[in-house]
């Protein structure tokens, strides 16, 4: 380990390179409406005062270096890895968020007379998380202190006369993280960020979302938090993330908190529709037992067009009236409907009994034949449903990696949103960066040094 002539630790942020998949580019379109409930209907957006999270690789990756701030070693972007890191505000300094800017300048009048850059202030607080600090204090510190002043000038602050850099103190930050962004300003620019990384992978005819693993994570809550409760299964007071992930990127691209108690699968299609919001075609599902209620098994594949890849349990068995002889039969039996068409072929069948509001019998056809390909082929099952440990994977990469949990210190639902939020524009701000510069591989990676 190299010391700096004065002592001074650098945060590193180190990033290696599997490959990810391709697939194909999509033009599809993005509408500014972030948030939906539990039962599909659309929030107004709103801002609260407060902070809105999970890839791990098999070992951690967590790093304590000290290296020079003069960043001797050039200003190429080149990818970050465990054998050449980088030092991570220079990191953030070849992140473009020019468009986003511009997004969010149109949304918020009154940041186009802020004082500090706009571009400034975001990498700012994604940066106070790749190198997991827990307080603004520590963060104000750091842009104070940097020696050369090289962590403002990465982070885009302009420079004064004096040779100095126009810096934030610590309650500027927590007012444009508080104040000026909120819930809703979060939300839109994790979701801006998104966008933008869909866009640069379809360049590269990587689909975004093609395929996602759904799943919910414990987050617990602090002590006092009148708003966690106490969850019997996890023996905790908690809320739950509620994220979909994109299998081919090991990326988290949509997600909900709720309170610990909330029904899983109330939140699965309120997370499609997000994604679909976002220009995602999801082509695939793959998701927990808790997930595959008979709906959501109906509606994502008639309505939707989706694959649904539920897990089984052993109370899951064969159910009759999902058999195609019975669904045509109680199709015939409402042939007064006037939408009836005599001799129609089952996926007719199936789209009419759902629009009829005959849902289990659809939803057990679906889940049927999942159940019968187990049964016929148990490899292939396993296959396809161990794609859902993607999600699994990027919990462990947030938590562990990051310190999703143990840098938790608000209270309340809607702050913990803005908290969580904070942790995945840092994870889609690290993947952003990468394709910006032309990286299209292993884009989960953004490990930081280890402070605990």
């Amino acid at each position: 380990m190299r010391e700096h002539p004065k002592g001074r630790e650098v945060d590193i942020l180190r990033i290696s390179t599997p490959d990810a998949p391709n697939g194909s580019e999509t033009n599809n379109t993005f509408s500014t409406s972030f948030e939906i409930g539990p039962e599909g209907a659309e929030f107004e957006p709103f801002e609260s005062e407060g902070y809105s999270f999970g890839f791990s690789e098999p070992e951690r990756n967590l790093h304590k270096q000290t290296i020079y701030d003069s960043l001797i070693d050039g200003h190429e972007f080149y990818d970050p890895s465990a054998t050449q890191p980088m030092e991570a505000s220079k990191f953030l300094s070849f992140l473009n968020l020019n468009p986003v800017v511009k997004e969010l300048k149109s949304y918020y009048k009154d940041l186009q007379h802020f004082h500090y850059p706009i571009d400034a202030m975001l990498r700012t607080i994604i940066y106070q998380r790749l190198v997991g600090l827990r307080h603004t204090t520590q963060l104000a510190t750091k842009l104070r202190n940097s020696w050369r002043d090289t962590i403002p000038r990465n982070l885009g602050y302009r420079e004064k006369p004096d040779g100095r850099f126009e810096i934030p103190d610590r309650r500027t930050i927590d007012h444009f993280v508080r104040k000026r962004l909120g819930r809703t300003g979060t939300n839109l620019v994790l979701d801006l960020m998104i966008i933008e990384l869909r866009k640069y992978l379809a360049r590269r005819r990587i689909n975004l979302g093609r395929r996602i693993a759904v799943d919910s994570t414990p987050l617990e809550g602090m002590y006092g938090d009148e708003d966690a409760e106490y969850n019997g299964h996890y023996e905790l007071s908690m809320y739950k993330v509620h994220q979909a992930t994109c299998v081919d990127t090991g990326l988290s691209i949509a997600k909900f908190v709720s309170r610990a108690n909330d029904y899983d699968g109330d939140y699965l299609i309120p997370l499609i529709r997000k994604l679909q919001r976002l220009g995602i075609a999801v082509d695939e599902v793959i998701a927990d037992h808790s997930y595959g209620d008979f709906n959501n098994w109906a509606r994502l594949n008639v309505e939707f067009g989706i694959k649904t890849y539920f897990n089984l349990s052993k109370r899951d068995t064969h159910r009759y009236d999902g058999t195609p002889s019975k669904l045509k039969k109680q199709y015939n039996a409402m042939w007064k409907e006037a939408d009836y068409v005599p001799e129609a072929d089952l996926d007719y069948v199936l789209r009419f009994l759902l629009s009829h509001g005959v849902v289990d019998p659809v939803g057990a056809y679906f889940r049927n034949q999942w159940l019968e390909l187990k049964e016929r082929d148990p490899e292939a099952w396993k296959r396809i449903y161990d794609k859902r440990t993607t999600a699994e994977r990027f919990h462990s990469h947030v938590k562990e990696q990051l310190g999703l949990e143990r840098n938790l210190r608000v209270k309340g639902i809607e702050p913990i949103e803005v908290y969580t939020n904070l942790y995945w524009i840092a994870e889609i701000a690290a993947a952003l960066t990468r394709v910006q510069n032309g990286i299209k591989a292993s884009l989960l990676r953004a490990n930081q040094r280890d402070l605990s």
